[in-house]
């Protein structure tokens, strides 16, 4: 009895006194493996996945936007940023007012994946260079095709796991690309809107009419 006792003690200390390079680097294993099976869910359109690996902040996002995809009127939307409102205006092309009513945040990034909207080919060539792991948050920097590029992959631990933070990583992301759109539509001497419905028609293949500045279609 002793002994089992004895060697209870010595697993406690070992585990305490282990070093934190340790501990960090099964922590970057794990983000390592979130973003490793999130890829490839995203490659074979397996929604029911993807959004078991992506933060609450994520489906708090996609909620918000469904709202704004049902509710939010010209006036507003075309207050929005490029990106927002190019967003806005493909979902509501491809979505119905009658299947948004029926999902919430979770479904419509579901959706979303499975109809492959959310695309693989974003992060086709991207992997995660150095993690810095800071309690239950983390930031990947980015590499694609050898090169470091600027942004970085945010990451929470929920439960003990951890989830991509998608939301936090858009809303960062969205200054510089309006900023690039912007530049785009000035050298294309278009108004912001015309880039806007430019992009939608483009992305989706389908015609964008002014209702749909207002509401979903029917």
């Amino acid at each position: 009895m002793f002994k089992y006792k004895l060697l209870a003690i010595v697993m406690v200390c070992i585990c305490f006194y282990m070093p934190l390079s340790v501990i960090a680097g099964s922590e970057r294993d794990s983000i390592q493996n979130t973003f490793k099976i999130y890829k490839k869910a995203l490659k074979i359109k397996n929604g029911f996945q993807a959004v078991s690996l992506v933060s609450t902040g994520t489906i708090e996002y996609y909620e918000d936007l469904r709202k704004n995809l049902l509710n939010a009127k010209a006036i507003e939307v075309k207050r929005l940023p490029i990106t927002k409102k190019v967003a806005i205006l493909s979902l509501r092309l491809r979505i119905s007012a009658s299947e948004l009513r029926q999902m919430n945040g979770k479904k419509l990034f579901i959706h979303s994946v499975s109809k492959g909207w959310v695309s693989k080919d974003s992060i086709k060539n991207v992997e995660l260079g150095d993690i810095k792991v800071n309690g239950n948050a983390a930031r990947a920097n980015i590499v694609s095709k050898g090169r470091k590029r600027k942004f970085q992959f945010p990451f929470s631990k929920e439960k003990g796991v951890w989830k991509l933070d998608l939301a936090t990583m858009m809303n960062r992301m969205e200054k510089d690309m309006n900023t690039g759109l912007k530049r785009l539509a000035k050298m294309r001497k278009m108004s912001e809107q015309d880039m806007v419905v430019f992009l939608v028609e483009g992305t989706t293949g389908l015609k964008v009419t002014s209702a749909l500045w207002s509401r979903p279609r029917n």
